[in-house]
């Protein structure tokens, strides 16, 4: 969850939510969208093409409970 709140932040930030069909992402982020966190305005600019923003809460909600288990896993494993 958090590696592709990471790329879908780098989308964002670097390409202004623009997304092609042909990234090798893409099959990743239309299969995390299942959980519809992803809102497409603009379906299809062209074939290629479409762009993001993400829809709700919802997903800041999931990335901030992903992210504090992986601290807790990661200190329990460090503190043994």
């Amino acid at each position: 969850f958090i590696t592709m709140a990471r790329k879908l932040r780098n989308k964002l930030v670097h390409n202004n939510g623009l997304l092609n069909k042909s990234e090798k992402d893409w099959n990743a982020i239309e299969k995390f969208n299942k959980n519809d966190y992803l809102k497409f305005p603009l379906k299809h600019l062209n074939n290629d093409s479409t762009i993001f923003y993400l829809k709700e809460r919802k997903f800041i909600d999931e990335l901030l409970k992903n992210t504090e288990s992986f601290f807790k896993k990661l200190f329990q494993e460090v503190n043994y």
